[in-house]
């Protein structure tokens, strides 16, 4: 039944009884079961939600919560705007940030990313206060594509940056060079992202060596400004379990910071956090003309009350000792693979492997290592195309991804 059901191009036109329904459901829950007991280290993202993530939904599904506006500007009024409160905040004790920060729950860092750009444009137009003066988005080659979809959105122009082919990350020189030539080419304003876990490599930007290359061109060129965040989708909450003194907001050119809950943390789809210094979102807030003295400040206005309940809940019960063991215990697995695939000679790959990340990249010599890594490993390859200092290169690569086990 339920198969038939798949291939209709319009909705039944009798009503469902109890039973079909059920069997339609045990058919999903099946279906589902299957995908997320496949061992895929390349596509991990289709697993089940953790225990506490799973418990709390499974209790409050039926409820509809809606999560309308930002909680750290406003008192909450019901008991998921209060949970979201507290969710920002632990995540804030997390990254020792002080009441000077502001955020919400949102849908993930696609969202994040749109929403730092928008932002971003916004402040640096009312900072320039020229139309002479122009801005654009400096990106780095390796970027996740959704920055590319917030310049579209909002109409930035981007240049893509090159990468270090020694630490796989922005490369500093490449990046000096690129903003003196944006400057001779009359650019005041720079949004920047800098990336904590690329999908494809697993590796960062160096964020102090960054800031500091900005400092240093800021004392040469005071009249430029920046807006700078940090993707943190992957390594955003792993990092306060893998490295001490994660503190993002300690440097002042940070403005920014997404990361998401539904990749390390399992929480349900989609879920992610926005953190952002307090008084930026006056450069984006929007009146709601239903509701008196209430402006919003998020992107998409209504979000679900029940993820922010579910983020919060699984949060309390994966406190800091436990969640310091999954990343370890995910890091040595992670290490043991890579053994696996370095003993085999015959696989002739560079390995990308941040200590800190549950993430690696293999970069496949030629073809041939490509093919042998599928046979021998079930590993699937594909070309990317990045700019390296000295032109743009096509590589086979293989991402991998080794989640922590809840």
């Amino acid at each position: 039944m339920f198969d038939q059901l798949l291939k209709l191009s319009a909705a039944p036109k009798k009503n469902l009884s109890l039973l079909e329904n059920i069997i339609i459901l045990l058919s999903l829950r099946k279906k589902l079961s299957a995908e997320s007991k496949q061992i895929d280290l390349q596509q991990p993202l289709a697993k089940k939600a953790s225990f506490y993530a799973d418990l709390s939904t499974k209790f409050l599904s039926s409820f509809m919560p809606n999560n309308l506006g930002n909680w750290t500007k406003y008192s909450p009024h019901s008991i998921s705007t209060q949970l979201e409160k507290q969710t920002i905040e632990i995540i804030k004790s997390y990254y020792q940030a002080d009441k000077n920060i502001n955020g919400y729950l949102s849908s993930g860092s696609t969202e994040g990313n749109i929403y730092a750009t928008w932002l971003g444009r916004n402040f640096l137009r009312q900072k320039l206060k020229s139309e002479n003066k122009k801005i654009c988005l400096l990106k780095s080659s390796l970027a996740h594509y959704s920055v590319d979809k917030a310049a579209d959105l909002t109409d930035v122009e981007v240049k893509e940056l090159a990468i270090n082919q020694k630490e796989w990350n922005i490369d500093l020189n490449y990046l000096e060079n690129a903003l003196e030539l944006n400057y001779q080419n009359n650019y005041r304003g720079f949004l920047l992202p800098i990336t904590l876990g690329y999908t494809v490599t697993g590796t960062e930007d160096n964020l102090e060596k960054i800031c500091q290359t900005i400092k240093n061109f800021k004392k040469k060129h005071p009249e430029t400004f920046f807006f700078v965040w940090l993707d943190a989708a992957f390594n955003g909450i792993s990092k306060n379990f893998t490295q001490k003194k994660f503190k993002p907001f300690e440097n002042k050119y940070i403005q920014l910071i997404t990361t998401d809950f539904h990749k390390l943390l399992r929480n349900p789809y989609s879920s992610g956090l926005i953190l952002y210094r307090k008084g930026l979102d006056q450069y984006i807030s929007r009146k709601i003309p239903y509701i008196e003295n209430m402006l919003d400040t998020t992107l998409l206005g209504s979000r679900s009350g029940i993820l922010a309940i579910t983020s919060w809940f699984n949060l309390i019960n994966l406190n800091k000792n436990k969640l310091e063991k999954l990343f370890l215990k995910a890091r040595l697995e992670k290490e043991s693979f890579i053994k696996e695939i370095i003993k085999k000679k015959e696989i002739k790959v560079e390995v990308i492997s941040n200590p800190y990340s549950v993430q690696a990249c293999l970069v496949h010599e030629n073809k041939k290592s490509a093919r042998i890594a599928k046979e021998k490993f079930k590993l699937n390859s594909f070309e990317y195309q990045i700019l390296f200092p000295n032109g743009k290169k096509r590589l086979q690569l293989s991402k991998l991804f080794f989640l922590p086990k809840f």
